[in-house]
């Protein structure tokens, strides 16, 4: 049997956005809303990154993704969990597939593994968080991002972010971890 592809214009930039590799050391993209030019939230500008990161992963079709704070976040203002509401509805317009905290229900798959579904659909749903950021001073953190869809599709990252010349800028940090 023989398939025929047939391809439009329109999508074969985002097959090719597909196929490309995220680089390891990035900057924030200036963009419109963004929180990375708050000196005092680098948890935020983390965030802005990886769901970037996150929404170039899935182009054409994210999952429902939420995004938020998990355990061990220090944000002495901030509870663990959802953003504060003027937060989330401006990552909410710079991300238009970002839905509101609240929708991504936890649950627990059989084997113990915490992931978290769609309140609406029931579909998995993806969390996009912050955790363990750590700084050093008012200008330089290190932390963690990353996502958890499904329990075998989930990832997190190493950052450090520095603020110089206004904004944020974080780049991912590889980790030399030793197994023994």
């Amino acid at each position: 049997m023989r398939m025929h592809l047939a391809l439009s214009a329109s999508m074969v930039p985002s097959l090719l956005l597909g196929a490309c590799a995220l680089p390891v050391n990035h900057e924030l993209i200036r963009a419109p809303n963004t929180v990375a030019d708050d000196a005092r939230h680098p948890e935020l500008a983390l965030l802005e990154v990886r769901l970037a990161e996150h929404f170039a992963k899935f182009a054409d079709k994210p999952p429902t993704t939420c995004a938020g704070f998990a355990p061990g976040t220090p944000v002495d203002r901030r509870r663990v969990g959802g953003l504060a509401d003027g937060e989330e509805r401006r990552l909410m317009r710079r991300f238009p597939a970002l839905a509101p905290f609240d929708r991504c229900s936890p649950v627990t798959h059989t084997d113990g593994t915490p992931f978290y579904v769609d309140s609406i659909t029931g579909e998995p749903a993806a969390m996009v968080d912050v955790h363990g950021l750590d700084c050093t001073g008012p200008a330089e953190c290190r932390g963690y991002a990353g996502y958890r869809l499904d329990e075998t599709r989930n990832g997190w990252r190493y950052y450090v972010a520095r603020f110089s010349d206004g904004k944020w800028r974080v780049r991912e940090e590889e980790l030399d971890i030793v197994v023994t």
